[in-house]
């Protein structure tokens, strides 16, 4: 499960990341990457319990009271236009090299106005075009702007997206792609198609230097039209993953290597499975429900990967964490 993991933010990674002189064109100008998260359809993975516990614990700090209080997150970025543009950070004042959207929800508007108070320092109000919004001082990114929307949320990107009406921020491509995934606590949509001029850079960058694991998975990538993930705590799908290939070849290609990655997760969590039987035998259930599952399909140009939700899955998630609590405690 965790070289599937680690493979798959590869991939995701590469789609946003720069490109070379390929002859291959790039949208710059629409998101590639979509990103929707809602925060209460989360909770029974544990997510509420972690954050208690490191609020209690290593991270007791106000930040992480703002960060209870969002209830959902909307993301939206375009791929950055050259390699250049991102080797440095931005120098002080200069515009960061791409699109960004990102709408926050949050349970009230004093958790709002907190995480604003926070970032006084580097924000100040203007007004623009008859507006109230926030823009960073000359020490930050020019072209970012903050704007509250209704009693309780807030709205930060680029002047472009900013400025769009519609909110209509995807390529058609990346649109196609998130309407066709589950529509779960967590979404997320890459167009890898849109970035082909990125993608060519990226895989010519990291070639040589790619870990020996990853290389042979590299000559994959330019095979990828779309990817979308999806995860829920709720839902009795808890998590489901599909990779469209450019056609059917390519998807065959990309069924055998999932199916080769698959077997050795199934493999390498045997071990696992076995220690936590003694001091963790909801989560042993739990996760040989999981193992069970990590079967793919294929079905013309799509490569998907299905995971139920095991019927004890938040009894187990609640075991570990009574567990990790109880360790902490006796150090």
């Amino acid at each position: 499960m965790k070289r599937v993991s680690i493979l798959l933010l590869a991939i995701i990674g590469l789609s946003i990341l720069v490109p070379s002189s390929s002859a291959r064109q790039s949208d710059t100008s629409r998101a590639v990457v979509a990103i929707d998260v809602n925060l209460d359809g989360l909770a029974d993975l544990g997510f509420a319990q972690i954050q208690e516990g490191l609020q209690a614990g290593p991270l007791n700090g106000a930040d992480l009271d703002v960060i209870k209080q969002v209830s959902r997150l909307t993301f939206y970025m375009s791929a950055p236009e050259s390699m250049e543009a991102i080797a440095e950070p931005p120098a002080k004042g200069d515009p960061i090299p791409f699109e960004l959207f990102v709408h926050i929800d949050f349970k009230n508007g004093e958790a709002r106005q907190k995480l604003v108070d926070t970032m006084k320092e580097g924000i100040e109000e203007v007004t623009e075009n008859g507006k109230k919004v926030f823009k960073p001082t000359d020490k930050g990114p020019s072209n970012l702007r903050m704007t509250f929307v209704g009693d309780k949320s807030l709205e930060l990107g680029t002047e472009n997206f900013m400025a769009s009406t519609d909110k209509k921020f995807m390529t058609p491509t990346l649109l196609t792609t998130w309407n066709a995934a589950p529509k779960h606590a967590l979404r997320l949509a890459v167009d890898l198609e849109s970035a082909a001029e990125l993608i060519d850079g990226a895989l010519a960058a990291a070639g040589p230097n790619a870990p020996r694991p990853v290389k042979p998975f590299l000559d994959l990538v330019p095979k990828i039209s779309t990817i979308r993930l999806t995860l829920d705590g709720k839902d009795p799908t808890l998590m489901s993953l599909a990779i469209d290939g450019k056609d059917e070849a390519a998807a065959g290609e990309l069924f055998e290597a999932m199916e080769g990655l698959l077997g050795m997760a199934k493999m390498g969590a045997t071990p696992g499975i076995e220690q936590m039987k003694e001091k963790l035998p909801l989560m042993a259930t739990a996760a040989t429900a999981l193992v069970e599952a990590l079967n793919s399909k294929k079905a013309g140009r799509t490569v998907s990967l299905t995971i139920p939700r095991p019927s004890n899955f938040s009894e187990a998630i609640k075991e570990a964490i009574d567990s990790g609590n109880v360790s902490e405690s006796n150090q």
